[in-house]
């Protein structure tokens, strides 16, 4: 099997030659700039040898152009500390505008792709492009509390701003239409400590459904990351997302559990604190526990999102080995 029949056969349940395995992390500092960003992205596929590779970018990269100021101060995880929010009075919602996907950090994400289009063959191995919904990315522009508190008491100008955070992601999306990607790694923030399920779906869901129709119908693979620790499943299902990925702490318990609710596939099997400080080859019993568990159906082999960027190289070797020995 190439790289797209066997993802496409594990998110069908179907037989399979070896599972699916993909990993992937931050660049922090090379996320800056294009030419590093792709560099580092075909440095880690081709090391690694992923049946999917994700494509990440500079976390706040889809609000810099409203005026957000962000600073890597270390983050084990790539993540970026927000040092200037462009959102102050919930009026400000109704000032901001789309943005053009031909300047700034969108511009520089496109052009990513397009370099890196040149060292990976995305033919060969589906790629697919983090995108934050437009509620996550206005979590990221004023944190939580302020954004619960201006959603439910300026509901009105707030709803405005996510109107307008999702027509600039559908922008961005236009931009990317004619890059042969699989399709792309959605970040949501649907938890119930967050929202309860009706509100999410009062205010953000219209929102996911939006940028999601907006997809090339030739991208076939969306991945949703549901961040949080009781991460409403329900959502990733009715939004038709091909796989779901969750960051709360995997247990094969809780894998069970989700493989026998879910219709969709699985992108799981380790934590990221796991896979971090485990030796070799405590992962590969958890990796037994994991395809016992699961039987190895509808499963992409992989973490909890992004994995740290100081994680052993041995770790790293030792989940793809466990599928697939790597060449070295």
């Amino acid at each position: 099997m190439d790289k797209r029949e066997r993802v496409s056969a594990a998110l069908a349940g179907e037989a399979l030659d070896q599972v699916p395995v993909c990993l992937w992390r931050h660049w922090p500092g090379d996320d800056q700039r294009a030419a590093d960003l792709a560099h580092c992205v075909s440095f880690w596929q081709g090391d690694y040898n992923w049946d999917i590779c994700v494509v990440p970018s500079s976390p706040h990269f889809l609000l810099t152009g409203y005026g957000l100021v962000d600073v890597f101060e270390g983050d084990l995880r790539g993540e970026r500390t927000v040092t200037k929010q462009p959102i102050k009075r919930s009026l400000d919602w109704t000032e901001i505008r789309p943005l053009d996907p031909s300047r700034g950090d969108l511009a520089k994400q496109v052009d990513t792709l397009k370099l890196l289009s040149r060292a990976v063959d995305f033919e060969q191995v589906p790629v697919v492009q983090v995108i934050y919904s437009p509620f996550t990315q206005a979590l990221q522009m004023v944190g939580r509390d302020t954004l619960l508190r201006q959603m439910r008491t300026h509901r009105d100008r707030f709803m405005s701003g996510l109107t307008t955070l999702a027509e600039s992601t559908v922008r961005l999306i236009d931009a990317l239409r004619r890059m042969p990607l699989a399709g792309i790694y959605y970040v949501m923030d649907a938890s119930q400590e967050l929202l309860a399920e009706s509100e999410y779906r009062s205010v953000a869901l219209p929102f996911d459904r939006q940028v999601l129709t907006a997809l090339p119908t030739l991208w076939w693979l969306t991945i949703g990351w549901m961040r949080g620790e009781s991460v409403l499943f329900a959502l990733g299902q009715e939004l038709g997302l091909q796989a779901l990925n969750w960051a709360s702490s995997i247990r094969n318990q809780e894998l069970t559990t989700v493989s026998s609710t879910i219709r969709s596939g699985m992108m799981a099997g380790l934590s990221h604190q796991q896979l971090h400080d485990a030796t070799p080859s405590a992962l590969n019993d958890t990796m037994r526990h994991v395809m016992s568990s699961t039987n190895g159906r509808r499963l992409i082999l992989s973490c909890d999102g992004p994995v740290k960027v100081t994680t052993p190289l041995s770790n790293l070797y030792a989940v793809r080995d466990f599928v697939q020995p790597s060449v070295r």
